[in-house]
């Protein structure tokens, strides 16, 4: 695996390669820049420690556009959703509590604690872990410190808070260096289909049609629309005229 993953990645980047050293090599007019999701999406296991460190995120980012600044391009930044609840895979307890008769089919039943809890769940990986497991119950608990795909409402607001944090920072860069800035509530911001468990498992689109199978990136048609947002965003930036349906 290890060998096959480098023989795929030397197609991308040359042994050694940073993409910001390709991206200077490449001499570029034009560059996009999005350097935060990776940074923030491992809290969707339930562990908020697991999110990068602001200030480590916030010196990396200002490396990269101090590398972008020396091309002399224009750019656009790219910024984060401002609610983790509006993420298409995270739900609230109640939601799965309402598919018991379906994960009770599967060998897992469900508390009623599901019903009252105010917690959030990852749910492809709560699910998921479930069904390795059968049969078992789901509590919708968190587990502090744990890899449980449970988030608390301290979680999320704690994850929302970091988000606005670097979208503000980001916003103030983009302003200080003329650089256009959209955000991924293009498509994250978008109301989400109901929860089922019938269309996690079975479904080409269980999060709905701008959403890939893994519930985080966005699909083709996802893509479009932050190419939409992308393009609204540079033309009013630069007064230019890239075409949008």
């Amino acid at each position: 695996t290890t060998t096959r993953t480098g023989v795929l990645y030397s197609r991308v980047l040359l042994p050694g390669q940073t993409q910001v050293a390709a991206m200077i090599a490449q001499q570029p007019t034009f560059v996009s820049v999005e350097l935060a999701a990776n940074d923030v999406l491992p809290a969707s296991t339930g562990r908020i420690s697991a999110m990068t460190p602001y200030a480590d995120w916030e010196s990396d980012y200002d490396q990269v556009l101090t590398a972008v600044r020396s091309t002399a391009a224009r750019g656009v930044l790219v910024g984060l959703p401002s609610n983790a609840a509006n993420f298409p895979s995270i739900r609230r307890a109640r939601e799965l509590f309402n598919e018991w008769p379906s994960l009770l089919a599967l060998g897992i039943s469900v508390s009623l604690n599901c019903y009252f809890s105010s917690n959030y769940l990852f749910v492809p990986g709560y699910v998921l872990t479930l069904l390795s497991k059968t049969p078992t119950t789901a509590t919708c608990a968190d587990v502090p410190g744990a890899a449980d795909y449970v988030l608390t409402t301290n979680d999320m607001n704690a994850i929302n808070a970091r988000m606005a944090q670097m979208n503000g920072h980001m916003q103030t860069k983009a302003a200080e260096n003329g650089y256009a800035y959209f955000s991924l509530d293009a498509v994250y911001g978008l109301s989400k289909p109901r929860f089922s468990v019938s269309d996690l498992l079975f479904s080409n689109t269980p999060f709905g049609a701008n959403i890939s199978l893994d519930g985080v990136h966005p699909s083709s048609q996802g893509q479009a629309l932050l190419a939409t947002a992308a393009a609204q965003a540079i033309n009013a930036t630069y007064g230019v005229s890239i075409a949008v349906p």
